[in-house]
Parts: structure tokens; sequence; C-alpha cells
């Protein structure tokens, strides 16, 4: 308390004051533990606060699923020719067999990267699977951008 102390034992009236003053001094110490205590606690907070960010990045980065090689080859075909493909197109250019591109075909189609196209196939007198033609989709663009350009 210091001068003020000294100040108002001076004076008569001021015992009253003297009190008070004792009073916020003893608040202000107790205020700054609490302080003490809550800068610790917000220390804590923002280190969870990490640790969850980095939980949930792990999840992001889970559901954005990588495929082999493969499918890779295949949806990045689709990217650079930018037109539709047939699946013996798809197997010729890559060298695989009809049933492997169709399999992984599967599984771009299952995560809607690529889709049948809608436009009607030049070839009406075969509607195979394999003479139908595909596109890829605003999905398989964007997962050849932000997954497989890394």
């Amino acid at each position: 308390m210091g001068w003020i102390a000294d100040l108002l034992s001076e004076i008569p009236s001021a015992a009253r004051y003297k009190i008070q003053l004792e009073q916020l001094v003893a608040d202000h110490s107790s205020l700054e533990e609490e302080i003490t205590i809550c800068k610790s606690e917000l220390g804590n907070v923002r280190k969870e606060i990490q640790r969850l960010n980095l939980v949930i990045n792990g999840f992001k980065n889970k559901d954005k699923e990588q495929y082999d090689h493969i499918t890779n080859k295949i949806l990045k075909l689709f990217f650079d020719v930018a037109r539709d493909i047939s699946v013996n197109e798809i197997a010729s250019k890559l060298a695989i067999e009809i049933s492997v591109t169709q399999y992984h075909l599967d599984l771009l189609s299952s995560k809607n990267f690529i889709r049948y196209s809608s436009k009607i196939p030049v070839s009406l007198k075969v509607h195979s699977r394999t003479s139908r033609t595909l596109e890829i989709t605003p999905e398989g663009r964007t997962y050849v951008i932000e997954q497989m350009n890394k």
C-alpha cells in the first residue's frame, strides 16, 4: 500500500478508506493469481486446439482416398484428353486388360470422378459397357488438380 496508507493513517476520517484500500489490494492479488491460472489454462486450450486440428486434418485426409497408380493413370488420361473415352480406348492406351480397366472405372465411378457420357454413341449397333463412352466429372478434375499434382 505504501504512501497511500501512510497518508490515510494521518487523516482520522480516512480509516474507512484504508479498509477499502486493503480490500482492493487483496482483491488485486487474488485477480493476479486468477490471471496466472487463466493464462496457464489458455496455453492448455491452445495445445488442445492444435491437437484437435491435427485430428480433423487426419480425418479430412482419410476422406480423400488415395488410389493405386493404374486408377490414377486412368483418371489422368480422362483429364489430359478432355473428351469422352471408351473402355476399349482406355485399355488400349494404357495397355491393360478390359476387365482390369473396368474395375478401375468402377472405383472412379463410385466416387463420382467419372460417369457414362450422356451423349448418344456414334455406333448404335453395340451398346455394351465397353463401347459406351465415359467422361470426367468436375469432382474428378478437382481430384486430379488437388491430389495428383502435389
